[in-house]
């Protein structure tokens, strides 16, 4: 199965999203092992240090004063996905970005999110809201947990399984709201009032992990993969 470039991108970024992705895949679309294996591999390996095939190399996010938010995420969602020899610079680059969102900022972000036609901007939106700690981002991440299915989700499997996978990111982005009585909340609202399977589960294990510990929703899904690899 050829994956598309979106879950490249992701995969780069957080690992997290690539595994869900693929959970939601194995369960649709019926994924022969061959196939899952080659897709864990590939996302194993963009952990690894890299040899830099593009011309530029990522060193922090666009932070031009003169450019809207928008216009940065633009700019910035098209070198996030290029190889990079050191993958921390985006990680550190993402944790600054997030943590210095403004209130009208996180507005534009949401704007991204429901407006864009551009998935990797729609990605990288969601990523720098589920690492702010801001109670408003968490707000805009619980409405786009609690997003229902659309006509063209139902009619498009591809489609489908994307906006899961930023659902069910928005979900993880509510354990790190600075207050935990208030994470818990919100992850129950969202578990309470989901239709949506994937989100009820995920709202499940991740209100699990805050209140009992244990093994966080991604690792989960990592080592469920490997165990269906291995079969």
């Amino acid at each position: 199965m050829k994956v598309r470039k979106t879950y490249f991108f992701i995969s780069s970024m957080v690992l997290v999203i690539f595994l869900v992705t693929l959970e939601i895949w194995i369960e649709s679309r019926n994924i022969e092992k061959a196939e899952v294996k080659k897709a864990i591999t590939a996302s194993d390996d963009s952990r690894k240090p890299a040899v830099a095939t593009a011309p530029h190399e990522v060193t922090k996010a666009p932070t031009n004063k003169n450019l809207s938010i928008r216009d940065q995420i633009a700019a910035w969602s098209e070198q996030v996905g290029q190889v990079q020899e050191n993958p921390q610079v985006i990680e550190d680059s993402l944790n600054q970005f997030s943590a210095s969102l403004k209130p009208h900022e996180m507005e534009d972000l949401a704007f991204i999110i429901k407006k864009s036609n551009q998935q990797d901007q729609r990605f990288l939106s969601v990523e720098l809201l589920a690492r702010s700690k801001n109670l408003e981002a968490k707000k805009i991440l619980k409405e786009l947990a609690l997003s229902p299915e659309t006509p063209r989700e139902k009619s498009n499997p591809d489609l489908k399984a994307e906006e899961n996978t930023l659902r069910m990111r928005a979900v993880e982005g509510l354990m790190s709201a600075e207050n935990q009585e208030t994470a818990k909340s919100l992850l129950r609202e969202v578990r309470s009032r989901t239709q949506n399977s994937f989100v009820s589960d995920r709202s499940e294990r991740a209100l699990h992990h805050l209140e009992k510990g244990g093994a966080t929703p991604e690792a989960q899904d990592q080592e469920a993969l490997q165990k269906f690899v291995n079969q």
